[in-house]
Order: C-alpha cells, then sequence, then structure tokens
C-alpha cells in the first residue's frame, strides 16, 4: 500500500518533527477503534481500511524524530485520543521528546465536507488561520494557540469541533509566523528598496533531517 510505504519512509527519515495529515474517510471497527478509509477500501468492509493503531506503533517504533504531530481529519477521529498514549511499554521504546495529535471531530461525531467546497470544514479552518493568521495571538503560531483559535472558529460556526491531546512539550511545536502579526510595510519604504533599477527574488528550499 502506497500510503502506508509514504509513512514508514517518512518516519524512518525524519529527524526533528514528523507530520503525519490524513484527510478522508473515518471509519470504526468492531472493537470501536478508529479505521482510516484509503483508496482500496471497499464500501461496507472497514476490514479493508488501515487501522489507525498501525499508524501509532510505525510512529512509536520506527520513527527517528523528536516530535511527532498526528492531524486527523476524518469522522470518529477522536477515537484516536485514547489510544495515542495507550500501552505504556511502546511509549518507554521511544525517545520522543513532544508529540500532539489533533483530531476533525469527537469519538461520536462525524466530520464535515460542505457541497461545493474545495476543503473540509476542518482543513478549510486550519488552512484559514495559517494563511491570514490568529488576530491577537503570538508572533508563531503553535500547536496548542491553533487547536485554541479553531475550537473557537468551528463552535461558533456550528460545526464539529475538534478535540487535541499533547505529551511533553507537543503543543509548543511551531508550524509558522503569525501573519496577523506581521508588521505592514510602507508603501514608501517597498518603492525606495526597488530604485536601483531590477530587483531578483529566489526562494530556497531545504529539508531538515
Amino acid at each position: 500500500m502506497r500510503w502506508c510505504g509514504a509513512v514508514r519512509q517518512a518516519a524512518a527519515e525524519a529527524g526533528d518533527t514528523l507530520i503525519v495529515y490524513f484527510a478522508g474517510h473515518g471509519l470504526v471497527d468492531a472493537q470501536d477503534q478508529l479505521v482510516l478509509a484509503l483508496p482500496h477500501t471497499e464500501f461496507g468492509r472497514v476490514e479493508t481500511g488501515l487501522p489507525y493503531d498501525w499508524v501509532r506503533q510505525v510512529l512509536l517504533l520506527h520513527s527517528r524524530a523528536e516530535r511527532h504531530v498526528v492531524i486527523l481529519d476524518c469522522c470518529y477521529s477522536g477515537l484516536a485520543l485514547g489510544r495515542m498514549s495507550a500501552g505504556a511499554g511502546l511509549a518507554d521504546q521511544a525517545a520522543v521528546e513532544g508529540s500532539f495529535l489533533l483530531a476533525a471531530a469527537a469519538e461520536t461525531r462525524t466530520a464535515l465536507a460542505p457541497v461545493g467546497e474545495t476543503n473540509t470544514a476542518f482543513t478549510g479552518a486550519l488552512l484559514e488561520a495559517l494563511r491570514r493568521g490568529i488576530p491577537g495571538g503570538p508572533a508563531l503560531v503553535d500547536l496548542g494557540v491553533l487547536y485554541r483559535h479553531l475550537r473557537l472558529t468551528m463552535e461558533a460556526r456550528g460545526h464539529p469541533v475538534p478535540q487535541a491531546r499533547d505529551r511533553n512539550s507537543g503543543a509548543q511545536v511551531a508550524l509558522g509566523r503569525n501573519h496577523a502579526d506581521l508588521p505592514t510595510a510602507p508603501v514608501a519604504a517597498a518603492a525606495a528598496g526597488a530604485d536601483a533599477g531590477s530587483v531578483s527574488g529566489r526562494i530556497r528550499a531545504r529539508s531538515v533531517p
């Protein structure tokens, strides 16, 4: 399964922070455990999905990353909260500085995918917060701040309210700058920087091992 291989490879290669983001259908098996639906999953056959416990064990047993972030945008994703720290023996085998699990809905609630929208309600609100920023928030948007903002936003819109659980310093993992906190550059200053003739820009990408 390509998705499983991608998660396992990312877990093996990441050295700093590993982020797993799943957006799709969430199923519940006979033991009331969360199962993630993949492209090959057959309707009405939960056994053809991917048990979330598999993802959890890969992160705990096969990842070298110091921090783990799991974001589940699917129905019943809150079920994963009860499994995040279950089994102290497994957790003790992984030297994880911090972990954070963000679920789009409670364990008994379905997630919302508005008709005609590109993203689900949860992913749409998350992207909006990262792109536009959080007014009155800190300079860096960490997972704890993002979670509290999403709870207030989703509740105000009458949408399913996200759930979260963190270990150690997981909530302090920053995802980026708060765009609502960035200073506005004066137009005159911007124009002065271009009076030399031409201005060139460069985009650099770097992976952190």
